[in-house]
């Protein structure tokens, strides 16, 4: 991605930093760059961030530091994970927030959905 934007930038050679890294590391530094990006949506961002959790054996602590992000953040956004299918596809497609989607989880299961296509459809 990088080399490709320097050759449309005309740049012939492309300043790089080579570290070795074991796996935990190298998974850290992928999702820190992939935070970077602003097209990721809330719902790729926990399924990043638990995957680095549960694969690496990172601790939440551990993962906000490795990214430079507040832990209360990468909790909220990992608490995503536990809406119903249906719900994480409406953030998915923008047709909520991921603040919608932290207000719906103080509600059961039946009020989640109905609450969640009802801001859906009248774009809360």
């Amino acid at each position: 991605r990088r080399w490709r934007a320097a050759q449309q930038g005309g740049m012939s050679t492309v300043p790089v930093i080579i570290r070795s890294l074991d796996e935990r590391r190298t998974a850290l530094y992928s999702l820190a760059e992939n935070v970077a990006r602003s097209d990721l949506n809330p719902m790729d961002l926990a399924r990043g961030y638990q995957r680095v959790v549960k694969e690496q054996g990172f601790s939440q602590t551990e993962l906000a530091e490795a990214i430079g992000q507040n832990i209360k953040t990468v909790n909220r956004i990992l608490q995503l994970l536990k809406l119903p299918e249906t719900i994480q596809e409406l953030i998915e497609r923008s047709a909520l927030t991921a603040k919608h989607g932290e207000l719906l989880l103080g509600l059961s299961s039946a009020q989640q959905l109905e609450w969640a296509h009802r801001a859906a459809g009248q774009q809360w």
